[in-house]
Order: structure tokens, then sequence, then C-alpha cells
């Protein structure tokens, strides 16, 4: 009798813990569907930021190939500019020659001037005392004329060709401001690009962050799945054998009976 009373109360222990047991698998398994949502959820996230990584990665490539295009611009530009600066110089030093060959010549004009003034008429007497002949008076005549001719006419070439020079040094002046003025804009342009690719490369290096995040939150859950999967299983088995036990207790009950 008392091995019978033992055996009911380890059959019932053996139930309660089955119920038990289905209760926990019940959860178990309603925790790992969630998970599984979870790691849905979070591998959409992942796609995302792998995606935008990508896009972003790519803006900073493109934004790098325009900041060596801009440079080498700056570059070029920087040459002409040497360059222009090189030829104004040279036009600075030409006016100035040109200038004082003006002054030169004008000056050596007005004192030849001056003295035929103070002369007088005396000049045309000379020449007319000192010619042989009316040929030789009319040659000496023309040469008088003829000097102070090719000195004018020296000093309009002179005057002209100032002009000329100093036109062409504002020419260059123009120029180099307005490559001064393009150089000023793609540096500008350049220095901008810098800063908005920095913000990219922090950008990327934030997604990476979150990426590597959110890769780790998914394989805790995929190994917390994993754990919970292997001690639902391990339930099962119990849940399994105690059904066995429980028909044991069953066939037990029914020979008890048939002895009455």
């Amino acid at each position: 009798m008392k091995k019978e009373l033992a055996k009911i109360l380890a059959l019932i222990v053996i139930i309660v813990v089955a119920m038990n047991t289905t209760i926990v698998m019940a959860a178990s398994q309603g925790q790992i569907n969630n998970n599984k949502e979870k790691i849905q959820e979070k591998q959409q996230q992942l796609d995302n930021i792998r995606a935008e990584k990508s896009d972003t990665i790519k803006e900073v490539e493109d934004i790098s190939v325009k900041i060596t295009d801009y440079e080498t611009q700056i570059t070029e530009l920087n040459q002409k500019i040497d360059e222009l600066t090189e030829k104004i110089s040279e036009s600075e030093e030409n006016l100035k020659k040109a200038e004082e060959d003006y002054k030169k010549q004008e000056k050596l004009l007005n004192e030849r001037l001056i003295a035929s003034y103070e002369a007088g008429d005396t000049s045309y007497l000379d020449v007319l005392l000192s010619s042989k002949n009316i040929a030789d008076l009319i040659s000496n005549y023309f040469l008088v004329t003829e000097v102070a001719s090719y000195d004018s006419e020296l000093i309009e070439k002179i005057d002209k060709q100032k002009q000329e020079i100093e036109a062409t040094k504002q020419q260059l002046e123009t120029d180099k401001t307005e490559l001064d003025t393009s150089k000023e804009t793609k540096q500008a342009v350049t220095n901008q690009l810098k800063v908005v690719k920095s913000e990219k490369n922090e950008h990327v290096e934030e997604l990476s962050q979150t990426e590597s995040d959110t890769q780790e939150e998914i394989q805790e859950l995929q190994a917390e799945n994993k754990r919970m999967e292997a001690e639902l299983n391990a339930a099962a088995q119990r849940y399994k054998d105690n059904k066995v036990i429980q028909k044991e207790f069953d066939l037990w009950k029914k020979q008890a009976k048939e002895k009455v």
C-alpha cells in the first residue's frame, strides 16, 4: 500500500512538472518567435544602414574627384597668374623705358626749338650765307626742317608706343584680376567641398559604428534563440518522457481496478 501511494505521489509530481514544462515551452517558443521578429527588423535596419553607407562613400568619392579637379584648375590658374604678373612687370619696365625715351626726345626737341627761336632768322641767314649755290641752299634748308620733323615724328612714335604699352599693361592687369577672382571662387568652392567631404566621412564612421552595433544585436538575439531552442528541445524531451511515465501510470491504474 505504501509503495503504491509513493508511486501515485511521484506520478502526481511528474504530471505537475509536465504541466509546468508545457507552460515554459509555450513561453519559450513565444520568446523565440518574438526574437525572430526583432532579428528581421534589425536585419532590415542593417540593410538600410549598409545601403546608406555605400551611397555616402560614393558621394565622398565623387567629392574627392571634384576637389582634385578644382585643385588642378587652381594650380593652372596660379601658373597663368604668375605668367601675367611677369608680363605686367615686363610691360612696366618697357613703359618706364618708353617714358624715359619720350622725355629725352622731348627735352632735346624743346632745346632745339628754343635755340632756333632765340636765333630767329639768323639761323636761316647763316644757312643762306653758308650755301654755295641755290641748290646747296635748298638742301641745307630741308636738312634743318627734316631734323626738326624727325624729332617730332620720333616723339610721336615713342608716345604711341607708350600708349600701346600702357593699354597692354591695363589689359594684362584686367586679365589678372579676372584670374584672381576665378581662383578665389574655385578656392572657396574647394574649401566648401572639403568641409562637406569631412562631414560625409564622419557620417560614414557613424554608420559604421551603427552597423557594428546592429550586427552585434542580431548576433546576441540569434545566440539567445539558439540557447532557448536547445532548452526547448530538452524540455520537449522531458515532456515526452513524462508522457511515457503517465501512460505507465494509466496502465497501473487499469490493472489495479481489474484486481479489485
